[in-house]
């Protein structure tokens, strides 16, 4: 349930206000004033951004309340086989924070796809809650694509994406990663625009 909340609320920035600045007649304006590449650049660069953001905020805020309320990394750590465990890496130090921020950097890079997924599905439509399901709808058939294949867990990027498998050894591999992650869908993005 969690991820498809985390999806739909990516969507509230920049996802979903395409579609209204298009159809009062603003983008046609700022096109012609800033040239498409930029504005393209621009928006899918914001539209990232804020997702991520609302993303962050939430998880952030979970993490803040089970902090003071219970000692979830510690417990999980000493309940599980930390060698089975993804990210076993960043647990090696006892307040888990290592471990906290790679989770927070993840939703963070969903929530950027996702609204990113969300801007291309509003330039395509004029239902806003279609283009606010869309990332979830997309997940889900991706999801159900992947075990109807049969596809190994390892190599699903919804399970790196959700954290639920490692991303590099180390915390410099993950961040490295991710941030190609970004960069190919801020590319990948700004050519929705040439539509």
């Amino acid at each position: 349930m969690y991820i498809c909340m985390m999806c739909i609320t990516a969507t509230i920035g920049f996802g979903l206000q395409f579609h209204k600045e298009w159809k009062s007649g603003v983008v046609p304006q700022l096109v012609s004033k800033m040239g498409l590449k930029k504005y393209s650049t621009l928006y899918v660069l914001l539209a990232m951004l804020s997702g991520g953001l609302i993303n962050l905020t939430g998880y952030s805020l979970y993490a803040w309340y089970m902090g003071r309320r219970v000692l979830y990394i510690n417990t999980m750590a000493a309940q599980t086989d930390t060698h089975e465990f993804a990210y076993a890496f960043s647990l090696s130090d006892e307040s888990g924070i290592q471990y906290v921020m790679i989770m927070g950097i993840l939703y963070l890079v969903v929530g950027a796809v996702a609204s990113v997924i969300a801007l291309y599905v509003s330039t395509l439509t004029e239902n806003k809650y279609l283009v606010m399901f869309s990332p979830y709808l997309i997940l889900r058939c991706y999801t159900e694509f992947c075990k109807a294949i049969g596809i190994p867990d390892n190599l699903r990027i919804d399970y790196y994406l959700l954290g639920r498998v490692d991303i590099g050894d180390s915390f410099t591999e993950f961040i490295v990663i991710i941030v190609i992650v970004l960069f190919v869908v801020a590319v990948i993005g700004q050519h929705f625009f040439k539509k």
